[in-house]
């Protein structure tokens, strides 16, 4: 397994509540005062799971990448009686 994959669901995850955390506090006077009315908690989680996305598509076409290349290796290296060796 790939160590890219857990990484882009725990990205997911936590991207996911802290999203979900902005958008539940979007008219909070919060924002006003401390991030110049950005809702930080809102992009932040945004961003995370654009990250995480990224994350699994990028484990997903290593382990095609990988797979592809280890069939066309089976097929394209002669044995090695057939090779002479040994």
């Amino acid at each position: 397994m790939d160590i890219r994959v857990p990484v882009s669901l725990l990205f997911a995850v936590l991207g996911a509540l802290l999203a979900g955390f902005g958008l539940t506090t979007a008219s909070s006077p919060m924002y006003e005062r401390h991030s110049l009315g950005i809702n930080l908690n809102l992009w932040s989680g945004l961003g995370m799971l654009a990250f995480a996305g990224v994350l699994f598509w990028l484990a997903r076409r290593g382990a095609r990448v990988q797979a592809a290349g280890s069939d066309r290796e089976q097929t394209s290296r002669p044995s090695r009686r057939e090779a002479g060796v040994g």
